[in-house]
């Protein structure tokens, strides 16, 4: 099974997605409910690829939004919240934490 580390990764997210609701709302009037809901469904997402395509498509629908995502999360920094980023795949007992044989 697939660990996300110690709790930072989610405390970090919990603050993401408090600051995500609080700036969508006065730039989505209307839509901040159904942006959240994306929003958090994009951070459910565990490979990088699908991430990046929700992430593109998150920026695009709502661009009120793009400026400040880019901004506040770092750009295309998403090693540092991103789940897919930050998920850590287990390897066979005595392997090498990158997977490679000794």
């Amino acid at each position: 099974m697939a660990s996300t580390g110690d709790g930072r990764r989610r405390r970090c997210q919990w603050h993401l997605q408090k600051s995500i609701a609080t700036r969508a709302s006065p730039r989505l009037t209307g839509h901040t409910a159904e942006f959240v809901g994306k929003w958090f469904k994009m951070n459910t997402i565990v490979s990088k690829e699908a991430f990046r395509l929700a992430w593109d498509a998150l920026l695009q629908e709502y661009p009120a939004m793009a400026e400040y995502m880019q901004q506040s999360l770092g750009g295309e920094n998403f090693q540092h919240w991103a789940l897919p980023y930050q998920v850590v795949h287990p390897t066979a007992p005595g392997e090498p934490p990158d997977g490679t044989k000794p």
